[in-house]
């Protein structure tokens, strides 16, 4: 895959724009052409006017486990959503977005995601919390929250129930 992607985006002209998205980028970063197209396109973006949207689900697949494979010098833009209460992500999404520890971020951080709460406890009632998404976005030096709610667009009902991936569903599909 990073033979590949390497390929289409270095082989167009570099006027040409280019857009790459890398889902899942721990899997890449475990070959060497991984690691060398993840640098690649860190360093040569602008050059080749790639936009790259790397993502990944957990901090460590850009600091390193042991924080000895930074790549935060390397981003641009990081969009953090729900790390939840592990204080080691939360100290990977503090770095990612620039943010010094201890001054209150930690607790903001680890009540990101949706706002409700995901329970499979039926006499637990959580429809009074505000049920939009909210993610922190860093960009170049501006961190800001965003916040989308999407109850007004009830003709999409069955895009979202389609796409929802949460617990309270099994694997058919059905209620668990």
């Amino acid at each position: 895959a990073a033979w590949l992607a390497n390929r289409l985006v270095y082989e167009k002209p570099r006027h040409v724009r280019k857009v790459l998205f890398l889902d899942e980028n721990k899997y890449l970063e475990s070959t060497g052409a991984g690691r060398t197209l993840n640098l690649r396109i860190a360093r040569d973006s602008r050059k080749y006017l790639l936009r790259a949207l790397v993502c990944s689900q957990l901090p460590d697949d850009f600091l390193g486990l042991d924080g000895s494979d930074d790549k935060t010098a390397l981003t641009y833009e990081v969009f953090v959503g729900d790390v939840g209460g592990d204080p080691h992500a939360i100290a990977g999404a503090l770095k990612l977005l620039k943010l010094p520890a201890g001054q209150g971020f930690e607790q903001f951080l680890a009540e990101l995601g949706s706002g409700g709460e995901d329970t499979l406890d039926e006499d637990t009632d959580t429809s009074y919390q505000d049920q939009a998404r909210r993610w922190m976005i860093r960009m170049a030096d501006d961190v800001e929250l965003v916040r989308s709610s999407w109850i007004h667009y009830v003709h999409l009902a069955h895009v979202f129930e389609a796409l929802n991936s949460s617990s309270s569903k099994n694997a058919l599909g059905g209620p668990a």
